[in-house]
C-alpha cells in the first residue's frame, strides 16, 4: 500500500486535496473501522450508565467490593495467561502481507497462547485451594481464564477487520445488559451478577473462531518448536509493561480489599466504572490505529509523526472536556445516578477526573507511537517506574485514606509513566506546542464549568440541572475551542474540519 493510497490523510503536505479514490479508500478503511469502534462505544457509554445505577442499589457497595477484589486477584492470572499477545499478535499479523506464512504466524502465535493460558489455568486453581474467603465468588472467575484460551481478537485487529469483533462485543454485551435485569435482583444475587458479567465476555471470544474456520485462516500442520520459540521474546517484551498496567488498574482494588474496607473498595469500584466509560473511547481509538500507525511509520515516518501529533492534539482536546465535563456536573450526578450511601464518591470522582487526560494522552503515544515502530524499550521503562510508585504509594495512603489514597496514587504513577515516555521520545519540541496546547484546552474547561455554575441556584430537580450543564457546557467549550483553532491556524480546523465541509 503506497502512501498516496493510504487512508490516513485528507491532503498531502501542500494541502492539495487527495484523488476521489484514495478518499473513497480513506472513507471505507479507517473511518470504517473508526466507525464500527464508534458503535461499540456507544453500547459501553450507554449500558454502565443505566445498569450502574441499577446493580449499585440492589448489591450495594460491600457486594461490589467484594466483586472488585476478586476480580483483580483474577485479573494478574489472565495477565500471564495473555501475556503481551494482543498488541504482539496484533502488530504481527499486520505487518505480514503473504497469506500463507500469515496463517503459520497465527498458528505459532495461537499455540503459544494456548500454553500460557493452560499454565495460568492450573495456577488459579492452586490459588483457590488456598483461598479462604470469598472462594466461591473467585473461583467463577475461572471463566474469564477459560475464555482466553479462544481469544483470537488479536488476528481481527491485525487485519483490520474490526467489524466481526464489535459485533460480537455488542451482541453479547446486549444480551448481559438484559440478565442483568431479569436475573439479579438482591445482594445475595452477587454470583449471578459476576456470571453473567465473566460469561458475556468470555462467548465473546469463542464465538470469533466461527469466521476464523469458515474463512480457512488457520493451520497447524507442520508448526515447530523453534517456529513458536522466536515468538517469545517479543511477546515478554511487550508483557513487561502489561504487568505494570495491570498494578495499576488491579493492584489498587487489591490493596483497598487488604489494607481498608470493602465499603471503600465498593466506593473506588464505582468511580472507576464511571471514570472508564469515556476512557473506553480512546481504548478503541488506539485499538483501531495501532495496526495503521505501523504500516505508516514503515513508509513515511515523517507523515507518520505529522499525523500522530495531530491526533493528540484532538484526543487532548475531547479528554480535556470529559474531565472538566466531569467535575461540573458531580455534585448532581452522583446522587442520581448512584443512589444513597454513596455520597462520598462525590469529591472521589472530582479528584479523579484529571485522570482522564493523563491516560488519553498516554494511550495515544503507546499506541500511535511507541507500539507501531517496536519502542517496547521506552514503555517498558515508562511503565515499571509508574508500577513501582503505584505499589509503594498504595501502601504508604490506602491504609490512612481508603479510595482518596488509591485515587492520589493511580494518578501520580500515571504522571510519572507519562513524562517517562515523553522524555525518552526525543520529541521535546513538539511536546512544547502539544503542551502549549493542553494548557490552553485545561484553561477553557475551567472557563466551562464557571460559565455552568450559575445555574446551581437557577434549576432545582438533579436530571434537569444536569442534562442543563451538559448541553451549555458542551456548546460553551466547543465555540470556544473553534476560536482557539483559529486564532492559531489550527491544522485540526484548517485541515480536517474543513476539508469535511467541503465534501459535503
Amino acid at each position: 500500500m503506497s502512501l498516496q493510497n493510504s487512508p490516513i490523510a485528507f491532503y498531502n503536505g501542500s494541502g492539495e486535496e487527495r484523488t476521489l479514490s484514495t478518499e473513497k479508500t480513506m472513507r471505507s478503511s479507517l473511518f470504517k473501522n473508526l466507525r464500527f469502534q464508534t458503535y461499540l462505544q456507544i453500547v459501553n457509554t450507554i449500558i454502565p450508565l443505566i445498569t450502574t445505577p441499577y446493580i449499585a442499589r440492589v448489591l450495594g457497595s460491600v457486594q461490589l467490593g467484594i466483586f472488585s477484589y476478586t476480580t483483580s486477584v483474577a485479573s494478574f492470572f489472565t495477565l500471564f495467561a495473555m501475556l503481551g499477545t494482543t498488541n504482539y499478535g496484533t502488530r504481527a499479523i499486520a505487518t505480514e502481507t503473504d497469506e500463507e506464512k500469515r496463517r503459520t504466524v497465527f498458528a505459532e502465535i495461537y499455540f503459544f497462547q494456548l500454553v500460557t493460558c493452560s499454565i495460568s489455568i492450573i495456577l488459579y486453581l492452586g490459588y483457590l485451594v488456598i483461598c479462604r474467603e470469598n472462594r466461591f465468588i473467585a473461583g467463577l472467575q475461572l471463566i474469564t481464564l477459560i475464555g482466553y484460551l479462544f481469544d483470537v481478537s488479536w488476528f481481527y485487529f491485525g487485519m483490520e477487520e474490526f467489524s466481526i469483533t464489535v459485533k460480537c462485543n455488542m451482541f453479547f454485551r446486549i444480551m448481559a445488559f438484559v440478565s442483568l435485569f431479569v436475573f439479579v435482583k438482591d445482594a445475595g444475587d452477587l454470583w449471578i451478577y459476576t456470571v453473567i458479567m465473566l460469561l458475556s465476555a468470555a462467548l465473546g471470544h469463542g464465538i470469533l473462531w466461527i469466521k476464523l474456520l469458515k474463512d480457512r485462516e488457520i493451520s497447524f500442520g507442520g508448526i515447530k518448536r523453534s517456529s513458536i520459540v522466536r515468538h517469545i521474546k517479543p511477546n515478554l517484551l511487550l508483557f513487561v509493561p502489561l504487568i505494570a498496567m495491570t498494578i495499576y488498574h488491579s493492584t489498587d482494588k487489591l490493596m483497598l480489599g487488604m489494607f481498608s474496607t470493602y465499603e471503600q473498595t465498593g466506593f473506588y469500584y464505582n468511580v472507576d466504572k464511571v471514570i472508564n466509560v469515556p476512557l473506553a473511547v480512546f481504548s478503541g481509538i488506539g485499538t483501531v490505529m495501532l495496526p495503521r500507525m505501523t504500516v505508516l511509520f514503515q513508509q513515511d515516518r515523517n507523515r507518520a509523526k505529522e499525523f500522530f501529533f495531530e491526533c493528540m492534539g484532538g484526543i487532548m482536546m475531547i479528554g480535556t472536556a470529559i474531565c472538566f465535563g466531569i467535575i461540573a456536573v458531580a455534585e448532581e450526578f452522583i446522587p442520581l445516578f448512584l443512589g444513597k450511601g454513596y455520597t462520598e464518591c462525590i469529591q472521589l470522582i472530582i479528584t479523579f477526573a484529571p485522570i482522564v487526560i493523563v491516560k488519553c494522552i498516554s494511550n495515544t503515544i503507546r499506541m500511535q507511537y511507541l507500539i507501531p515502530q517496536g519502542q517496547e524499550s521506552i514503555y517498558i521503562k515508562a511503565t515499571v517506574a509508574g508500577a513501582i510508585i503505584n505499589v509503594v504509594l498504595n501502601y504508604i495512603l490506602i491504609p490512612q485514606y481508603g479510595a482518596l489514597g488509591a485515587e492520589i496514587t493511580t494518578i501520580v504513577s500515571e504522571v510519572v509513566a507519562l513524562v517517562i515516555q515523553i522524555v525518552y521520545m526525543h520529541e521535546r519540541k513538539r511536546f512544547v506546542k502539544t503542551g502549549a496546547d493542553l494548557l490552553a484546552y485545561v484553561f477553557l474547561g475551567v472557563v466551562m464549568v464557571l460559565v455552568v455554575r450559575p445555574f446551581d441556584s437557577i434549576v432545582s430537580k438533579a436530571y434537569m440541572l444536569t442534562l442543563v450543564k451538559v448541553v451549555i457546557g458542551g456548546v460553551a467549550y466547543c465555540s470556544l475551542v473553534i476560536v482557539y483553532w483559529w486564532i492559531f491556524r489550527n491544522p485540526l480546523l484548517y485541515k480536517y474540519i474543513k476539508g469535511l465541509l467541503r465534501k459535503k
